[in-house]
């Protein structure tokens, strides 16, 4: 089974989680995130409903911002800065959009820290993993001692702390090595394939979203954020937004869970004022609709696009599917 990664800025480190079993070592990070509606049920406050259906523009955000990660089974814990780290051993498919941990901790620290220069691999993995805002402030190799010694407690086929630290050094370059799909990208101001956006009401706000990300189609998803109208600048939903799911007006008949839409990154553990600015954003499933509540402003209603071909589930990839067509004299 492919692991696969939801970008959202660095993760915290499972050192502090996962303990080595059995002579083998993990280190991943905090949270699985959720991308569907998540939450508790809400109820209509009534008033106006108004219906819109996303539209698509070719304007598309300057400012790419950081993106969501999927965790192997791990302790949970609250996240300081997402995306997090997944185990992937074992090989991994080639994917359109496949990437090393390597190449993509480059474009996270060169987007976050773009003065910085990056030393070696363990300086890397460290700058991705937030190690520049922690609190309080260590360096790396002060966090590389820390984790020597906690697998050394753990894991006594380690004889010296000298043995364990290069374990730890091994397992961090070699998730670097690591393939990894990154899901949840901010388009490039150059990106215009499945994008959309759609206004929010008397506002300077418009909703976007996208699915171009690799492996959001796979999941039938698309993800979601604001952006300025004027600027393309992603924004953080404004304290008085709320996203809920309702039954999608596509299909009515079909039953949907209603209920509040919570961010990525809350779901990895994060409070809102947490987030930065531009980093926040949202999962919604492909032909599903949401509400946009506002206090003083009556509700809106948008539809997300259904693809146009959109692949079919992992259970129908080997069995044969055929459509009905009307009769004909």
């Amino acid at each position: 089974m492919s692991s696969r990664t939801n970008e959202s800025g660095a993760g915290k480190s499972a050192e502090s989680q996962n303990k080595p079993v059995g002579g083998k070592t993990s280190e991943s990070a905090a949270g699985r995130p959720t991308a569907s509606a998540g939450g508790k049920t809400t109820k209509s406050t009534g008033g106006t409903t108004t219906k819109l259906a996303i539209g698509k523009r070719k304007r598309i955000s300057k400012h790419p911002a950081s993106s969501t990660l999927r965790d192997p089974p791990a302790k949970r814990a609250k996240a300081v800065e997402t995306p997090t780290i997944v185990d992937t051993r074992g090989p991994l498919p080639a994917k359109p959009g496949e990437t090393s941990f390597r190449e993509y901790y480059h474009k996270v620290v060169k987007k976050r820290y773009p003065d910085v220069q990056v030393k070696d691999d363990l300086h890397l993995y460290w700058l991705a993993l937030g190690g520049l805002e922690k609190k309080p402030f260590k360096t790396v190799e002060q966090t590389t001692e820390e984790s020597a010694r906690r697998w050394m407690q753990s894991n006594k086929s380690y004889r010296t702390l000298d043995e364990a630290r290069q374990a730890v050094i091994k397992f961090r370059i070699g998730k670097l090595n690591s393939p990894a799909t990154v899901i949840g990208v901010k388009p490039d101001v150059d990106e215009i394939d499945d994008v959309h956006y759609a206004p929010v009401l008397d506002s300077h706000l418009d909703i976007r979203i996208w699915g171009n990300s690799p492996g959001l189609d796979r999941m039938h998803l698309y993800c979601l954020d604001f952006v300025d109208r004027a600027s393309r600048q992603p924004v953080n939903a404004p304290s008085d937004f709320e996203l809920c799911a309702v039954p999608s007006l596509v299909t009515p008949w079909l039953s949907m869970d209603a209920g509040r839409i919570t961010s990525m990154e809350h779901n990895f553990g994060k409070h809102s004022k947490d987030i930065r600015p531009g980093q926040e954003k949202f999962g919604v499933m492909e032909g599903s609709s949401f509400k946009l509540k506002r206090v003083g402003h009556p509700e809106v209603l948008y539809n997300v696009p259904l693809r146009p071909n959109s692949p079919p589930p992992d259970w129908a990839k080997n069995l044969t599917v055929l459509s009905f067509t009307p009769a004909t004299k």
